[in-house]
């Protein structure tokens, strides 16, 4: 199942392995059942979604932890946030004494920048958790192995996105500048508004090129990242749009060779690309600090933040090594050798499940954690 286009990913990956497989498979499509008219056709389309329509079955989110407790299947994935992971894995644990549980998987499908320990905490209690990040798997199994109970076993799973092992030519040139928006990054209506500033300059500047909007959703479309408004970077940029910038909607990796730069605000896409040998930054956006999706200081620390002037040096001399040796350290490509391992038998477990109320005092303690590991920073 997935709540939101962030997970889809996993979802077309685990379909075409059990389908292959010869094994039943249910999608379940978990929404408000107001405001969200589920995946639709151009989300699809961005992230090469084949899983027939007919396969998948709308859920309300409030009907959730329901329907789950009444499943009698053999494996479940839940592309859910943390707490409803944790939320589910509790209900469930009320009814093994009564009825055979699922082998029980989640995973993490972007950076984990921030509330690290509540992240981790909130989804260990499953069976198998999966991350796209190689450095958030090794301080996740470090921080697990402080819990004397029973908790997940913890697989790299890799990006979805980066299934395919391309090489990045050097010395061609390329047409496009890819600007990855993220709706609610940064939030306030004036940052959104000198950010499609920033990126008209920059189309001025370099008019050879052909400066691409990728949007992440439109109001109403399935995503944790939904607009309130219509002020994606997209329509901030209606009426005042140059010759040489216009909107993408399709899959990116598709046009990937093509691609000379790619940068954003704090997008996990900045390391996808940048995995993939793309010149990738993240552009400095006043005023964005206390965003909740917001990976400002992250990628800070990664050496690839820029400002607008930087950016169009990058733009004028791109130096692919130095994104990609950052990326690498935090974007793993997608590992086929991990789908045996996410259905293997659960291995036999010589610690103790641990009880609800263990359960409710880890997350409040992973909450305090977070809160003192932000105050050393």
């Amino acid at each position: 199942m997935y709540a939101a286009d962030s997970y889809v990913g996993f979802c077309q990956i685990l379909y075409e392995y059990l389908i292959l497989s010869g094994a039943t498979v249910s999608i379940l499509e978990v929404s408000d059942g107001q405001s969200s008219t589920g995946l639709t056709d151009r989300q699809r389309e961005k992230w090469g979604i084949t899983i027939p329509p007919g396969a998948i079955t709308p859920l309300r989110s409030d009907k959730l932890v329901e329907t789950i407790s009444a499943l009698s299947a053999d494996y479940l994935f839940l592309g859910v946030s943390g707490r409803a992971v944790f939320r589910i894995c509790k209900a469930l644990h009320q009814q093994k004494k009564i009825r055979k549980i699922p082998l029980i998987s989640t995973g993490f499908p972007g950076l984990q920048f921030r509330l690290m320990m509540e992240g981790v905490i909130l989804r260990c209690f499953v069976d198998r958790l999966l991350f796209t990040d190689p450095t958030l798997l090794r301080k996740s199994k470090n921080l697990l192995s402080f819990v004397p109970f029973r908790t997940a076993k913890c697989i790299l799973f890799g990006s979805p996105r980066l299934r395919v092992t391309r090489v990045y030519e050097m010395g061609r040139d390329r047409p496009y500048v890819v600007f990855f928006d993220q709706n609610v990054v940064p939030q306030g209506y004036d940052a959104r508004l000198s950010l499609a500033g920033s990126i008209l300059a920059l189309a001025d500047e370099f008019p050879n090129k052909t400066f691409l909007i990728v949007g992440r959703t439109i109001s109403g479309e399935l995503s944790y990242h939904s607009l309130e408004g219509d002020v994606s970077i997209e329509a901030l940029l209606a009426g005042r749009t140059r010759e040489n910038v216009s909107s993408f909607s399709g899959n990116w990796t598709d046009i990937y060779a093509d691609i000379h730069l790619c940068f954003s605000v704090s997008s996990t896409a900045i390391l996808e690309a940048a995995a993939l040998g793309i010149p990738s930054y993240s552009i400095l956006v006043e005023g964005d600090v206390d965003t909740r999706f917001s990976a400002q200081a992250f990628f800070r620390n990664l050496g690839l933040q820029r400002t607008q002037a930087e950016l169009a040096r990058e733009i004028a001399e791109p130096s692919p090594g130095v994104s990609t040796s950052a990326a690498n350290k935090h974007m793993a490509p997608f590992n086929g050798a991990s789908l045996p391992l996410w259905f293997a038998p659960a291995e036999m477990e010589r610690l103790p499940e641990a009880p609800i109320v263990v359960r409710n005092l880890l997350f409040r303690l992973s909450k305090l954690g977070d809160w003192m590991l932000s105050k050393i920073r």
